[in-house]
């Protein structure tokens, strides 16, 4: 592939390469994501690579700092957000749970002084939003205390089934935009040397990327503070207010015009709407009532995919995004199909230790033909997506309003499905004298109509469906799990066979197709689906 490819592959591995004392490549990136056939192209190509940075940099327009002010325009991201929170039952699906547990001796004191210092540090963190002459604008406030409420559930019969339901019910609690601090954090004391951090902030001040962030520098700050440093975090060049006019500036000055003529030649004109089968009626307005399915593809799993990516010169979110497609257009007949995909949205350096909502979204349309190999839709994905990590910094929610789409309240805009391969490390680590883990809640809320969730170990790819409860019955999504699992293992074996030929039913589902539902032949009509078929059987 040529530098210009691979710098977009390496976006989608969210791998950030940059140049030293002027011939030194180096690059940051999630454990595993640099595998050794990738390292041997960086190899390969790093003086393509480094001419094309130095280019990229030289015509990359710097984000200049704005002069104080009383309120500031928002990001295209948090106005259509702003937007959604209009709407009842939206809010709690916006709210992104951060929960770890710390096991050690517990200073209190450090905890409270570090998650001080990172509410100090990033103005995103006390940020509220108001009206301005009918328009909302973000109003930053002086950095001030952090109140961490305490409770002490050691004398509880289960304090770790308590402390769940604790963040389940921090999760839920609605924020007021306009007042309150859009972050809560929570101690929990489960026993002397085990304790759990809740800590919940709004999605219009934040990403899964600022994640990443703040617990690199809380892994920083609290051991400072336990040592009795000062706090060693340089200030920061810039802040998300920066961003938003930088932003808005780039939209209004054409910087962009070559992104959006590419995203309207994708998706102007009429877009298909996906029709999978439900198990109840449409609601007439978005509901966000969620549940997950997870499931695991073992090791043997993963390395065949990891293969047949290899073979394919793809990524391995590009075989999923191919592998995803292929089961919607299964389940629903359809040949056109868009799902949409988030990508980290932070393409300028200064902007990688941000946080704030920077997340962009990739609406992704492929063709799917029966007719086709898998390894043919596999390339045509490749190509898909290539193009639009090449144009990923257009803001999708600029794009929404940009296409006058017939608006439905019922659906998403553009796509009601969404794939995520995520890169976080969620192992626990040691920060001073505590370990630090993840402390995870099913979650009960759902965006979009489905969102396929994975995540690459070591030893094996775990999955999850997450699914709106309005639409979907839990068994569909268990059988839906169960059929890409035999789909991944019919790709791995015949990449080559047709599409429509590709085996989706496990065995026992397979044997009760063939023999208990056996009958006299008949005329199968035209443009029926197999899932048409079930939902007449029931």
């Amino acid at each position: 592939m040529s530098a210009q490819e691979l710098l977009a592959e390496l976006a989608a591995r969210d791998i950030h390469l940059s140049v030293e004392d002027g011939n030194r490549l180096k690059y940051r990136a999630p454990k595993g994501a640099v595998t050794p056939e990738l390292a041997a192209q960086l190899k390969a190509k790093k003086e393509a690579l480094i001419a094309l940075l130095a280019a990229n940099a030289s015509s990359a327009t710097g984000i200049p700092r704005l002069p104080d002010a009383s309120h500031y325009a928002l990001s295209q991201a948090q106005w259509r957000l702003w937007v959604l929170m209009q709407m009842e039952n939206a809010a709690a699906a916006y709210h992104i749970p951060l929960h770890f547990e710390l096991v050690g001796p517990l200073r209190r004191e450090a905890l409270e002084q570090a998650f001080a210092a990172l509410v100090a540090r990033h103005e995103a963190l006390r940020t509220n939003f108001i009206l301005v002459d009918g328009q909302p604008r973000q109003v930053v406030h002086a950095a001030r205390a952090l109140a961490i409420a305490f409770e002490d559930l050691s004398n509880e019969s289960d304090p770790a089934v308590a402390a769940h339901m604790r963040g389940r019910e921090q999760t839920a609690a609605p924020f007021d935009l306009t007042r309150d601090l859009l972050l809560r954090v929570k101690l929990l004391k489960l026993a002397p040397e085990r304790h759990v951090v809740l800590f919940t902030l709004h999605h219009i001040i934040a990403d899964g990327t600022s994640f990443g962030v703040l617990v690199r520098e809380f892994s920083l700050l609290y051991p400072a503070f336990v040592e009795g440093r000062p706090n060693p975090l340089p200030p920061l060049a810039l802040q998300y207010r920066d961003y938003a006019a930088w932003q808005n500036a780039q939209l209004q000055d054409g910087a962009f015009t070559a992104h959006r003529d590419y995203w309207h030649a994708q998706l102007g004109g009429e877009l298909p709407v996906l029709a999978l089968p439900l198990d109840f009626p449409r609601p007439a307005a978005l509901t966000f009532h969620g549940r997950e399915i997870p499931f695991t593809l073992d090791r043997a799993r993963l390395d065949g995919l990891h293969a047949l990516a290899r073979r394919q010169d793809a990524t391995l979110f590009m075989v999923l995004n191919a592998l995803v497609k292929v089961l919607l257009h299964r389940y629903s007949g359809q040949t056109d199909i868009v799902i949409g995909s988030p990508i980290a949205g932070r393409t300028h350096p200064e902007l990688e230790e941000q946080v704030g909502f920077y997340i962009n979204t990739l609406a992704l349309r492929d063709q799917v033909r029966p007719e086709a190999s898998f390894a043919e839709v596999l390339r045509g994905v490749r190509a898909t997506t290539l193009a639009a990590f090449d144009h990923q910094a257009y803001p999708f929610d600029y794009l929404v309003n940009e296409l006058a789409l017939k608006r439905d309240l019922s659906r998403s805009p553009i796509f009601d499905v969404v794939l995520v391969l995520q890169n976080q490390d969620e192992r626990a680590h040691p920060v001073a004298s505590v370990t630090l883990k993840s402390f995870l809640e099913p979650s009960d809320t759902a965006k979009l109509d489905l969102t396929f969730a994975f995540k690459a170990l070591d030893d094996r790819l775990q999955g999850a469906i997450e699914y709106n409860r309005d639409l979907f019955a839990a068994d569909r999504i268990e059988r839906m799990a169960t059929h890409f699992a035999t789909l991944v293992d019919a790709v791995i074996a015949q990449p080559e066979e047709r599409v429509g030929r590709l085996n989706l039913l496990p065995a026992a589902e397979r044997a009760q197709v063939l023999e208990k539902f056996q009958g006299a032949p008949g005329h199968w009509p035209r443009g029926r689906t197999l899932s048409s078929w079930f939902e007449a059987q029931a």
